[in-house]
């Protein structure tokens, strides 16, 4: 069974969170709760075990999953705004040291987002200027940054970070109030930046969102040269509030059109839906399919 919209809502508010198979209703999701980092591994609406990751963790640690053929690691904030890595092996969780050019300094209100790109894992954060910067991070730890990112962002609001054929698409919520996605190659030059239609956000508090690549512009011409053309539906999922300080809060979906569709609200913890639940399903499935694909290769189908 693929999942719910319920675990779509425990992942956006995990401090990160992991699918390994589309067609599964398992994940894995972190929490930092009194500055100690654990696992929480869920199966649907049923908790299935809990793992103690570490200590001395900056509290509200955004952090990033990183799954490989045979690790799993945890990108997360120490208490003194460092950047961490923990990898499971042999069942526990060993930290890795970050090894390059000192200490990668992360900004108390920033938040995280990362990928996949063969064995090494990208982690997007902001830095003590409140500008995004990437770091391209190998399985032993060692480091060093990307190129600069020239967004526009808004200090303090989540992002997603996925790879597609080459080019990292970072979505990210711009001054001017719009979730856009740039995409920048790995290897090329290639760049480009653009407002996702009808993803407004600018009298709304976002808590998170997950959003899929959009691979097609408005007239239909592909972002980048090298991107296949037949590409799932697009969709964003975010969760939103009127005001950051007052419930409740709701579950946005954002369509390939634009077209902007309130699913549900949550009341006490628990994802109640306003819209059709049968017809908003691909909805659910492509922002599955985009958590599995950022930290991630997804389990093939059996």
């Amino acid at each position: 069974m693929a999942s719910s919209a319920q675990d779509i809502v425990r992942i956006l508010h995990a401090a990160g969170g992991f699918i390994p198979d589309v067609d599964s209703s398992e994940y894995y999701v972190v929490v930092e709760e009194s500055n100690e980092l654990s696992e929480m591994h869920w199966f649907g609406s049923q908790l299935a075990g809990e793992t103690f990751i570490a200590s001395e963790i900056r509290a509200h640690s955004p952090a990033v999953y990183a799954v490989h053929d045979t690790t799993r690691s945890v990108f997360c904030v120490g208490e003194n705004d460092a950047l961490r890595l923990f990898t499971l092996w042999e069942d526990e969780w060993h930290e890795v040291t970050l090894t390059g050019r000192g200490n990668i300094l992360v900004h108390p209100s920033s938040r995280m987002s990362g990928c996949v790109d063969g064995s090494d894992t990208l982690v997007f954060f902001e830095d003590y200027k409140g500008q995004i910067r990437g770091i391209r991070v190998q399985e032993d730890g060692s480091w060093k940054f990307l190129r600069s990112l020239d967004v526009a962002s808004q200090p303090g609001n989540p992002h997603l970070a996925q790879v597609q054929n080459g080019v990292v698409y970072l979505s990210y919520m711009n001054r001017d109030g719009y979730i856009h996605q740039a995409g920048i190659g790995i290897t090329s030059n290639f760049y480009s930046d653009s407002l996702l239609p009808g993803a407004l956000f600018s009298d709304t508090h976002i808590t998170n969102f997950i959003v899929s690549v959009q691979n097609k512009k408005r007239d239909g011409t592909s972002n980048a040269p090298d991107e296949p053309q037949d590409q799932e539906e697009f969709y964003l999922l975010a969760l939103t509030k009127k005001d950051k300080d007052k419930e409740p809060e709701e579950l946005e979906c954002v369509d390939g059109n634009g077209k902007r569709t309130l699913l549900g609200r949550i009341i006490h913890g628990i994802f109640v839906w306003i819209s059709d639940k049968e017809s908003n399903g691909s909805a659910i499935k492509a922002a599955t399919a985009a958590v599995t694909s950022a930290t991630g290769k997804p389990k093939k189908r059996r």
